[in-house]
Formats: C-alpha cells, structure tokens, sequence
C-alpha cells in the first residue's frame, strides 16, 4: 500500500491498484499510523513542503544531482560536465524527424545511428572522394560505432545517401544518458554509464559497436523494451535499436559528389572549393549542435525516473575525472536493477515535474547575481573601496530580501520562516512527489537554495549593518567573499562559462565538444581545450568566436 498527499491537501491511498479516499483512507491511515513509522520510500507521496532531511544529502551531492537535471540534453552544460553518471527515462513524440547517412542506401537492419540534426548526418557522410583526396589530420569522416574508428557493417562503400525518417508513434522507451556520452573515448567515465549497461567486464577499450550491440540485445530480452539511447556528440543522436518499429521512411536522398553539381574547369579551383564546401557542412553542424546550448526540445525526459549513482556512493566531484565503471558489483547492480524496472514501463514526461524547468529558473535569476557579488568582492580586495562594496551587494540582495520579509519580522532579523517561504516558492514541485528520484532532486534543489537565499540575506545584513553603522567589518566582508566564491565553485553551473567577445553574424561562440569534432578529435588536440599539468583536458574558461575559416585552417586541407 502506498500514500499520496495530492496537491490541494487530499489524501489518497492505492492498494493493489485501487485508489481510495475520505473515510476509508482516514482508517488506514490510522492502522498504518499506529503499527509502524511512514518511511519514505519509493513511490514517494508527495506532500507540501517537504523537509530535505527526508533525504539528507551534503551541498556537493546536491550540486552535482542539480547539474545532471538542469544539464540534461543541453549542448553545452554536457560537454562541460562530461562524465555523467545518471540517466533518464525519455521520450521522442510522434512525427518527429530523425536523420541518417551511409554508403548503402538501405535502411539499417539492426540497430543504428540517428541524428536530431540532418547538419550532423550531412557532416558525417562527407563529399565522398573529394574528402578521400584530401582526409583531415584528424580523420572527421568518422562513423561512430566502431572501435578503431573502422566503419560498422552496414556502412557500405557506395555513394553517400543521406535519409530521413519520421516516428510512427512515440519512442517512449529510451533511456538519456548524461554527459558527453558519445566521447567515444575516455579520460574519466565519459562512456561508463554505456559499459554498465552492456555489462562489459572491462572498463577500458570500449567497443560501440559491441557495447551497443549488448545494450539493444538486453534493453529489448525478458519483458524489456528499449527504443534506443540519446547521446551527445555536436549536436545529439540517438542509437535506435529498431529501424523497423514505429518508423517510416520519409526520403532517401543519394548525395551527387562536387563535381557532378558544379563542373569546375580547373581542378586546382575544385580542390579548393571543395575544402570549403566540406568546411562550411562542419560550421553548419557545430552551429546546429549551438542551436541545443539551451535545450533539445524535440526530445523530453520523465524526470521522475532518474536513476543516478549520487547520494548511494562516493563520486568524484570533478566531471572531467569521475568514474562509476569501477564502483562496487554491489552498487553497480542496484543501478541496473532499476533500469531493469525502467524498462518495464513507458516514459510519461506530462505526469511528473519539470525539475529541470525549475533548475533554469533558479539559474536563470541567481547566476547574475553570484557572478555580479563575485566581482565586487574581487574589485574590493584591490581598492578597499568598502563605500562602493557595500552599495552594490545592498543593491543586489535588497528586493530578494524585501520580498519576502514581512513588515513585521523586520525588527527581528532572524528570518528563519522568510528564507523557508522563499525556498520552497522557488523549489516548488509542480505534481505531488512520486518517486526516490523525485525526492533526490528536491532534497538537492531545496540544498542549493537554501545556501544561495541564506547567502543573499547574509550579504543584505551586513551591508545594511555598514551603511546604518560605517562600522569597520572587515572580517564580514571577507567572510562573504570568501562565500560567495566557494559556492560558485561548488555549483559549476554552465551559465558561468561564456564567450569572451561577441561574435559577428558569420561567426558562433564555439563550445568544444568531446569525441569527433571538425575542430579536434583525441583529447590533446582540440581547439578551445588546454591540458593540464595533471594530465586532463578542461574546456577553457573563455569560449571563442569562429567562422568557417577556423575549420578550414585547422584542418590544413
């Protein structure tokens, strides 16, 4: 039996698939009460507020369980925290396109490749021997599925087809998996999450064709059902482990070869044309891939199915380096157990809370503010001019904090039950809790806010203390910057990373990605990448602007 607080106060109670309410649920409730303790285990009934010491978990947990949700299926936030380790159950509607290269023509047998962005298949199937006279020094014409970049069976050696399908009816059972999950090599556990879930023995060497081959043949084995899995490269792609179920065929376009559209006099000028050509599909797919920096919204996410390894074991809290390939067998197989269950039901994404709606609309309001108190504080440590320090953090937190004091708590200053009130008005679940991941992802965004209103208050108090007072608070001052900036790095949020200039209208504020790229492909030779004296490639601080004249010169054709 299971209880459910519902969003207007009702209770109800499901039994052996029986909803019931009023007096009868009153009685069980009283049974329950007074033979054992309401623990809260999944399904999770939801309740308003919720105290997150339900689910204790410490600030960096919480960080990291707040980045996987609002991170998820954003260009830009995956390759930034690219060792995921969680997953999620998703979603693709009917009608939807989806888009598909090779050098065959045929629909794939088996399972296969899908971009969401025909850019992204266009890039992939290249200008056939144009692009074999003159390969890249870092060999982009990279099919993905094979080890050893060779091309997988169905790949062929024919002319370039480009197709395109069209879902027949919601692929309702696939599974997300966060990060840069088709890095196709690792550094940290970029690929971990798809070698748990082939079950491989070895963690290292990861085959994709192998390791897709196992994740299809047990997601779709003993009452399972697995449509494929979403990952990201530039843009995202999705292994669908079916072509033939619940997808048609819309158009098979064979792709004519340069000099059959433009007949060029001169080869010299055709060698060059084609390179640029070539460079100009690569803009356009990294431009695509940008176009998903803010979301993929073509594809949704039931949010109430998450499974994660975070707050069940120690992660490392570095995503370039963190791995859950070599966790516990013990805690290795409770994750698959529970996708093992995922895989029983359908992805409803309308039936649980948007977290991630929620995460973007704390990010969205505070990642100004932290960033604006972040450079008072530092402009302050070079000047010492307290007067100006003090008016700006005043100016910063003033209406968070009149917002929601009242009038008549404002002698006080405790304002305990005004940080509460603001939590939950920003953490706020929009349906009743259901699942453990529902109460995982609470506990987390209630953790985070909590410290970015107690903060806020903080910096209003002692900026009002300065301003009532001129009382020298240099220890307070240092307190709050030495604050302010360890949750900043604490919550690694992507909105902290931009570009540094702001590009012309041929250019984009390039992102790198992990995996293949036009701009790199191995760890230590991508633009926009600096290796570290630990031996790590970080994405650099400052994004650049590029053209298509980036591509073309780095590639030396």
């Amino acid at each position: 039996m299971g209880l459910i607080l519902g969003s207007k106060g009702f209770i109800y109670s499901f039994y052996g698939g029986l909803v019931v309410n009023g007096l009868l649920c009153l009685l069980l409730i009283s049974k329950l009460w007074n033979t054992t303790e309401l623990r809260m285990n999944a399904p999770f009934r939801g309740s308003r507020p919720l105290d997150p010491t339900y689910l204790p978990i410490d600030i960096h947990n919480a960080s990291a369980v707040f980045n996987e949700v609002y991170d998820a299926l954003k260009q830009k936030n995956s390759v930034l925290h690219p060792s995921g380790v969680s997953l999620f159950s998703a979603y693709v509607p009917k009608g939807t396109r989806l888009y598909h290269s090779n050098r065959n023509g045929q629909i794939p047998d088996q399972f296969e490749w899908v971009a969401m962005d025909e850019e992204f298949s266009y890039s992939f199937i290249h200008f056939g021997k144009n692009t074999n006279k003159h390969p890249r020094n870092d060999s982009h014409s990279h099919p993905p599925p094979a080890s050893g970049g060779l091309h997988p069976p169905s790949w062929g050696t024919g002319p370039p087809t480009l197709m395109t399908f069209e879902t027949t009816a919601p692929l309702n059972n696939l599974l997300y998996l966060g990060g840069a999950s088709a890095a196709k090599q690792s550094q940290g556990g970029e690929m971990d999450t798809q070698i748990l879930l082939a079950q491989l023995q070895n963690a290292t060497n990861y085959s994709e064709w192998e390791g897709s081959n196992l994740i299809c043949k047990w997601g779709n084995s003993n009452g399972r059902r697995l449509d494929g899995i979403i990952r990201v490269e530039i843009g995202f792609e999705i292994i669908i482990c079916d072509f033939h179920r619940d997808m048609k065929l819309v158009s098979n376009i064979t792709l004519a070869e340069v000099s059959d559209l433009i007949h060029f006099k001169d080869d010299e000028l055709e060698e060059v044309m084609s390179n640029q050509f070539s460079a100009l599909a690569s803009y356009d797919q990294i431009e695509a891939g940008g176009f998903h920096h803010d979301g993929e919204r073509r594809i949704l996410l039931d949010q109430s199915k998450y499974i994660s390894f975070l707050n069940k074991s120690w992660i490392d809290p570095d995503t370039y380096t963190r791995r859950v390939a070599d966790l516990p067998i013990e805690t290795r197989n409770e994750w698959l157990g529970k996708v093992d269950q995922l895989l029983r039901t359908k992805s409803t994404p309308y039936q649980s809370t948007n977290w991630q709606l929620i995460s973007e609309g704390i990010v969205k309001k505070f990642t100004p503010i932290l960033k604006t108190m972040e450079l008072a504080h530092s402009v302050y440590q070079k000047d010492g001019d307290v007067n100006v320090l003090s008016l700006k953090l005043m100016r910063l937190a003033f209406n968070i904090v009149r917002r929601y004091v009242d009038a008549e708590d404002v002698p006080s200053e405790s304002w305990k039950s005004s940080i509460e009130t603001a939590i939950n008005d920003y953490i706020y679940p929009l349906k009743p809790l259901q699942t453990e991941a529902d109460l995982l992802i609470y506990s987390s965004m209630y953790t985070i806010q909590e410290q970015l209103l107690r903060l806020c208050f903080d910096t209003f108090k002692v900026s009002r203390q300065y301003i009532e007072t001129f009382e020298d608070l240099s220890k307070e001052w240092e307190e709050l910057g030495q604050r302010t900036n360890e949750l900043i790095s604490t919550l690694q949020w992507a909105s902290f990373f931009k570009c540094k200039d702001v590009c012309n209208w041929d250019q984009l504020c390039y992102v790198p990605s992990w995996g293949p790229s036009p701009l790199g492909f191995s760890f230590r030779n991508k633009l926009g990448v600096t290796m570290g004296e630990d031996g790590v490639a970080r994405i650099d601080d400052d994004f650049i602007c590029i053209d298509y004249e980036t591509i073309l010169n780095f590639n030396q054709f």
